[in-house]
């Protein structure tokens, strides 16, 4: 009896054990992200701990809203050894968000008709061996593989190819042709291609890009690493944050692309079974309680960047850094910037939560 009552009492615990757990747990994954900022100072702050969480040497960020800067913050060193401090000056490298620079040098191409985006991209000399016709417009969209137009797989290598499209087309080069129509008219002039001889070819003073441009660093934020040497319309352009923002601010008005251009680039792709794809014309398309955001991320050796633009708002936030730390621990190829703990601290505070800047 004592034996029956002991081992009875001892089932009970565990049961009541084993729901509370469960209870538990099911809090755990319910609960909700940190409130957000309550202003602009303890912004700054949450930005600067995750940086150092990151182990990232250093850092800009800044925010522009109704064509205005309204914030720039600089975090930590652009070169460690000589312990040079990150300023607006520092020149950091973009990475993907090069892609964003393609895109709408491509759209441009197309309202000139010198680019068709349904054309096979064996007309502009790319030849690929796929089950299907691969146009321009896959390769735009990351869907080219496999059955083009079947499913979404962001491929730089791919993207990259698009350089050739551009230059088939137009007989200039991308970094030309983004000199031409996207730096010089908004008067972007530390925004050029990381490739010093391109540079000097667009006109660029290159001495003055090399002396600001930020050393890179391995994951751990200790040992400095050499830049990808690589130039394309995936990667390889160099950029501060004034011209950044500049750049971002520019399509919520009509300078680079006309209203029914930005459609075309800021619309998700569809994939042949109509599906929404999380990938539009060289951006990242995304909604979330009831807001649309468009953005793109930059990760490569010793760098990485973020641009996320709120067309309903005009507000754009650009951030980089000289250590791949900004995007290496995310799954951001995927299409949700909701895992990058540096996009949520900019939505939750000045987007979904209406924070005052």
């Amino acid at each position: 009896m004592p034996h029956t009552y002991f081992t009875r009492n001892l089932i009970i615990a565990i049961v009541i054990m084993v729901v509370l757990t469960g209870f538990t747990t099911c809090k755990k994954q319910s609960i909700p992200d940190p409130v957000s900022a309550a202003s602009i100072t303890e912004f700054e702050t949450r930005l600067d701990n995750l940086r150092k969480q990151s182990n990232i040497p250093g850092m800009v960020a800044g925010i522009v809203k109704d064509g205005q800067v309204v914030w720039t913050k600089n975090y930590g060193y652009k070169n460690l050894a000589q312990q040079k401090l990150v300023t607006n000056s520092t020149i950091f490298h973009l990475a993907s968000l090069t892609k964003t620079f393609a895109s709408t040098v491509i759209i441009q191409l197309v309202k000139e008709s010198k680019i068709d985006l349904n054309a096979p991209v064996a007309n502009y000399g790319v030849n690929l061996a796929e089950n299907g016709t691969v146009r321009v417009i896959h390769l735009l969209t990351h869907t080219s593989e496999g059955v083009p137009g079947s499913h979404y797989k962001y491929n730089g290598d791919r993207y990259a190819l698009l350089s050739n499209v551009i230059q088939s087309a137009n007989a200039k080069t991308f970094h030309q042709l983004a000199t031409e129509r996207i730096m010089q008219p908004l008067g972007l002039q530390n925004t050029a291609a990381s490739d010093m001889k391109l540079a000097a070819l667009d006109g660029f003073d290159t001495t003055r890009l090399k002396a600001n441009t930020a050393q890179g660093y391995s994951s751990n934020g200790t040992q400095p690493v050499d830049y990808p040497k690589g130039f394309s319309a995936a990667a390889g352009m160099i950029s501060t944050i004034d011209d950044m923002l500049k750049y971002g601010a520019a399509f919520d008005g009509t300078q680079l692309l006309a209203d029914d251009l930005k459609l075309k680039v800021f619309s998700p792709m569809m994939s042949n079974d109509g599906k929404t794809l999380p990938y539009g014309l060289g951006w990242f398309i995304q909604r979330r309680e009831g807001v649309e955001f468009t953005w793109h991320y930059g990760y490569w050796i010793g760098m990485s960047s973020l641009i996320i633009r709120v067309p309903s708002k005009k507000i754009s936030f650009v951030l980089m850094a000289n250590s791949d730390m900004l995007s290496a621990p995310y799954s951001l190829g995927s299409g949700d910037i909701w895992v990058s703990p540096y996009a949520k601290e900019f939505l939750k505070s000045f987007v979904l939560a209406g924070a005052k800047l």
